[in-house]
């Protein structure tokens, strides 16, 4: 945030300080509510103060126990405020209902909607899976017939039948790489398949560990091949739209041996807090417990803090619900 302090300068500015205090009060009384805040607080402030219900106590709350909200720390609120527990709490929740960011109401980035490249699709049966690209919408590149007979017409100069030789070699060339390239994309696909038929068959929790290497030496291609093909590309498969890139990760050996990806363990992380009770959220060791429990065996008490992080998962006392 940008104190008014930073922007006026005495000696460069015919307006005054309380000019800008004046501007800046009107700029947050404008649409949406809480728009012009230099900080959260302000922001919850500027909303409960336009708000049409009364939420006097709410802004008592923020205003004077601010840091103790961001750290979840309601009983040593509820006792400052000379209040119930579960007065705080519904006040609480009042106040999860406020937009701490209004300004995204305006303008934000558009979500650009996702196209799969290729489809995985059951076969009757239990017989496997078909798979194939998704191209029906794209033109077939093909060559103007007129310009390769006039290539090949005596009658036409040499200079203009080089130079319809060179684009056609030129078109033929974009033409070939193209196919390959959708070739290519079809055969890792594929590879993908057979190496990760018990995550089609069974969900995320059975993805296992997938080097590009030897997706590589099936397809019979360099590694780096393979990482251009799946680059931005996306399968749609009874799971979702998945991004290609989502198959290849590291893991770890479970209690029977059988190699879990790290997908599969964030997706049992997941699992285990969306299971958890709120009341008395589980801490980094007893969540390690639950996984181990699960069959996730070797998994050290940081690689669990690591996940969680990365997942945006908080700490057990700010996931803790009163």
């Amino acid at each position: 945030s940008v104190r008014i302090e930073q922007l006026y300068h005495k000696d460069r500015h015919e307006f005054t300080f309380e000019d800008l205090q004046t501007a800046l009060d009107l700029i947050q009384q404008l649409e949406p509510s809480g728009v012009g805040a230099r900080d959260i607080k302000e922001c919850l402030i500027i909303q409960m103060a336009q708000s049409n219900d009364d939420m006097s106590f709410e802004m008592e709350m923020v205003s004077q126990h601010m840091q103790l909200l961001l750290e979840n720390r309601l009983p040593e609120i509820a006792k400052k405020m000379h209040c119930s527990l579960e007065q705080i709490g519904q006040s609480f929740e009042r106040l999860r209902k406020l937009d701490t960011s209004p300004g995204l109401q305006i303008s934000q980035i558009p979500t650009i909607p996702i196209t799969p490249d290729v489809m995985v699709v059951p076969l009757e049966e239990d017989s496997g899976y078909d798979v194939r690209l998704v191209d029906h919408s794209l033109p077939s590149l093909r060559m103007n017939s007129q310009y390769i007979e006039m290539a090949k017409d005596t009658a036409v100069s040499d200079n203009t039948r080089q130079f319809l030789r060179s684009n056609i070699r030129s078109a033929q060339w974009i033409i070939d790489a193209i196919e390959q390239r959708k070739n290519t994309l079809l055969r890792v696909t594929r590879s993908i398949v057979d190496h990760q038929r018990d995550f089609f068959d069974k969900g995320s929790l059975h993805l296992k560990p997938l080097p590009m290497a030897k997706v590589a030496d099936d397809v019979g291609v360099h590694v780096a091949t393979v990482s251009r093909a799946v680059a931005g590309k996306y399968m749609q498969c009874p799971w979702g739209v998945l991004p290609l890139r989502k198959f290849f990760s590291g893991g770890k050996e479970d209690a029977s041996g059988q190699e879990r990806s790290w997908e599969a363990i964030r997706v049992q992380l997941q699992k285990i807090i969306n299971e958890e009770d709120k009341a008395n959220p589980l801490n980094d060791d007893q969540i390690r417990e639950k996984l181990m429990d699960a069959g996730f065996t070797k998994i050290a008490r940081r690689t669990v803090a690591k996940y969680r992080g990365l997942m945006n998962i908080p700490t057990a006392r700010f996931r803790k619900k009163y």
